[in-house]
Order: structure tokens, then sequence, then C-alpha cells
């Protein structure tokens, strides 16, 4: 979606998880999943620059507060997001975006998720 020139900053966030589907326990990784994509979208040819990172948010609420926090501090506009998650996590992350950002005017979002079988979940 970045390289599509749909947006000029990618934000990963996502500390070192503990549930059911985190890195962690998918992947066995041992350092925060933001840390772990963003230098897949480095390897892949993203700008440095354009990469903010929230390495501590456990929890998909969290995702939500602190990269708000993170966005503001940078002072980036947020009239309009695209949320990227697993496909079976689109709704939720939907309904918890919508319950924790803590603007009373929510920006317009798109929730994508990369087209990927039940059984390539694991592999990534």
């Amino acid at each position: 979606l970045f390289k599509r020139g749909l947006g000029r900053w990618l934000l990963f966030a996502g500390g070192i998880g503990t549930g059911p589907h985190s890195g962690r326990n998918l992947m066995g990784w041992e350092r925060p999943e933001a840390e772990v994509f963003a230098e897949e979208a480095r390897r892949c040819g993203v700008d440095v620059a354009c990469i903010l990172l929230e390495p501590n948010s456990t929890n998909t609420g969290e995702n939500v507060s602190l990269s708000h926090k993170l966005l503001r501090e940078h002072g980036i506009a947020t009239q309009r997001l695209i949320l990227v998650q697993k496909p079976f996590m689109e709704r939720r992350t939907y309904a918890t975006f919508m319950k924790q950002w803590p603007e009373t005017l929510v920006p317009k979002i798109a929730i994508s998720s990369p087209s990927i079988t039940w059984e390539k979940y694991p592999e990534g």
C-alpha cells in the first residue's frame, strides 16, 4: 500500500506479544513486532525516514493509543489512516480503533489485510 503511494508514513506498532497470534508464539520472535515489520519494510526499499516505530504496545487497544501519541509527537495529521492487520483481525481492529481513539474527531479509516490463506498464517 505504501509503495503504491497511498501514504507518506508507515507506523509499525507492537511490542513483544504473548497472545496466541503473536509473532513470539507463531514465529518465535524475541523482539518487538514493530521492529520486525519495520526491518522487513526497509529490506523492501522503504526509506527509514518514512518509518515510525511504536514497540511498547501489548494489545490492540495499546496499538491505537500509543500510536496516536507517537503521531502527535511527530506532528503528523490523522484525517485519514489505513490500518493493516491479519484478515481475521479486521473487525476487531476496527472496533478497537473506534473505541480507543482518544479524540472526539475520529479519522476516516480503511482496513486492509494481506491476501493469505489460513494455512499460510503461521508462515507470515
